[in-house]
C-alpha cells in the first residue's frame, strides 16, 4: 500500500451510499468519487483538513451516484471524469465533463489512479484503483455485486468484469464498495474470493443463474 494515500469513506444518503475521497497526504490534493448526497459534508471535511479538490470521478451514471456533482461544481470548478460509453448512454454532458476511454490513468500529484472498465451493472461502469485500494462503485459489494436487471445491465459482462478483471488484481487489494450493504465497510480481495458468492460462482452459467434467477 502507498503510505501517501488516504481513503476517506462517507456513508451518506437514504440508499446507504458510500462517497469516497482518494487523498494524497503529501500534496494535500484529492479526488471525490460519486458525490451524490450531502455535498456540504464533503466540503466541510475537505476544508477542515486543508485539502484541495482536484477532480470528480464517476463510477457510473445512476442518479444515486452522480446527483450532487453539479452542486459541488458550484464551489469547485474541477473536471468530472466519466467513461465515454457511460456518458453517451446516459447523455451526461457539460463544460466540466471529461469522457475517457478504457484503462485511462489519472495522476493525483504522483499517485496514479487507474480507471478499470467494469461493465455489467451499467454499460460503461468503471472502478478506480490507487495504490492497492479499489473503489468499486456498484460493480462489487462486500459479499455481493451490482444488479444486472436494469436498463443497460448485462450479467455476462458483469461476470467478465469480476472474474477477468477484478479477481486478477493482487489478493491484498482493498475493496471499497459503493453501498453500505454489509457489516464490513471494506475488505481484501483475498477474503472476498472466499466469501463472495459471485466470485465463488466461477462458471458463467452459475453466475448468471445466481445474479438473474428469472433466466435460469
Amino acid at each position: 500500500m502507498n503510505e501517501a494515500i488516504l481513503i476517506k469513506q462517507f456513508e451518506l444518503g437514504t440508499l446507504k451510499n458510500f462517497i469516497h475521497l482518494i487523498c494524497n497526504k503529501e500534496t494535500k490534493d484529492l479526488v471525490v468519487i460519486d458525490p451524490a448526497w450531502d455535498i456540504d459534508t464533503i466540503r466541510d471535511w475537505v476544508e477542515e483538513n486543508n485539502y484541495r479538490i482536484k477532480a470528480i470521478l464517476l463510477t457510473h451514471g445512476h442518479a444515486d451516484h452522480i446527483e450532487g456533482y453539479k452542486k459541488l461544481l458550484e464551489t469547485h470548478d474541477v473536471p468530472v471524469y466519466i467513461s465515454k460509453v457511460e456518458a453517451d448512454f446516459y447523455n451526461i454532458e457539460g463544460k466540466n465533463i471529461v469522457t475517457v476511454e478504457a484503462d485511462y490513468q489519472y495522476d493525483l500529484g504522483g499517485i496514479p489512479i487507474d480507471f478499470i472498465p467494469t461493465p455489467g451493472h451499467t454499460p460503461g461502469g468503471q472502478c478506480f484503483l490507487a495504490g492497492g485500494h479499489l473503489i468499486a462503485g456498484d460493480t462489487l459489494f462486500i459479499d455481493g455485486c451490482g444488479r444486472c436487471d436494469m436498463v443497460g445491465g448485462d450479467p455476462v459482462k458483469m461476470f467478465n468484469s469480476i472474474h477477468n478483471r477484478l479477481m486478477k488484481l493482487p489478493d491484498s487489494t482493498m475493496i471499497y464498495p459503493g453501498h453500505y450493504y454489509h457489516e464490513k465497510r471494506c475488505d481484501t480481495l483475498a477474503n472476498q474470493k472466499k466469501t463472495n458468492p459471485y466470485m465463488l460462482a466461477d462458471k458463467l452459467e452459475d453466475f448468471v443463474a445466481r445474479r438473474m434467477p428469472s433466466l435460469a
